[in-house]
């Protein structure tokens, strides 16, 4: 039995959709779903899916669907669940299983059902899951030369390297904010220091707009 999240659809042929899914089991696939499956985005579903003979494309071809869990952000949330797909559309290899960054996914999408979540830690904690899937994670408690930050000296990000020492300037952070972040500790000022280096190295993989951007900083 496969899970599957719909990351993005479009009418295929006549009466199918030609489907792009988070598969917990097989990572970022396509597929064709019949017209008689209405699948709506950004939601759960578990079933089957196989070759059929009467589709020449080589894509695979949804057989079977026995499970569905709602997972519909709350309005004012739904441009925060938009910004986690739209990463996952742009970022995720192909065929690739990645069951753990799954997992948070789907915890992500229900947590933004809720209308009470605070977006912002759920955000942070959501790009920092996938760059460490991507193998472009952030440590947070050893610098560059692999030794322990010090919670009272100063660290600057230097793309591709990691934390250096550095003099306090405005662009510097504390030892002690990253060993937050390390503990999961997410003040304010702990969350603008992840958001800061995170996107510096979402951009810096991909030079791909991310279009939701501009939806949260509207909201």
């Amino acid at each position: 039995m496969n899970e599957w999240l719909v990351l993005r659809r479009q009418p295929w042929r006549e009466n199918d959709w030609l489907l792009e899914l988070f598969c917990k089991q097989a990572g970022r696939l396509n597929v064709i779903a019949p017209a008689k499956y209405s699948l709506d985005l950004m939601q759960e579903y578990q079933g089957i899916w196989a070759k059929s003979a009467e589709n020449s494309s080589g894509l695979v071809q949804i057989k079977a669907i026995q499970n569905q869990h709602e997972l519909m952000p709350t309005h004012h949330l739904i441009s925060c669940a938009w910004y986690a797909t739209e990463l996952l559309q742009q970022l995720l290899p192909a065929a690739e299983p990645m069951p753990q960054l799954y997992d948070f996914y789907r915890a992500t999408l229900s947590a933004f059902s809720d209308v009470n979540t605070a977006p912002e830690p759920w955000l942070r904690l959501f790009e920092a899951h996938l760059l460490s899937a991507l193998g472009f994670g952030v440590s947070w408690q050893h610098d560059s030369d692999g030794h322990p930050i010090d919670t009272d000296r100063h660290y600057q990000f230097v793309l591709e390297q990691g934390w250096q020492p550095s003099a306090m300037s405005r662009d510097s952070c504390r030892g002690q904010h990253l060993l937050d972040i390390h503990h999961n500790q997410l003040q304010p000022i702990s969350l603008r220091i992840m958001k800061q280096v995170q996107q510096q190295i979402l951009q810096h993989i991909s030079d791909k707009p991310i279009y939701s951007r501009a939806l949260l900083i509207a909201g």
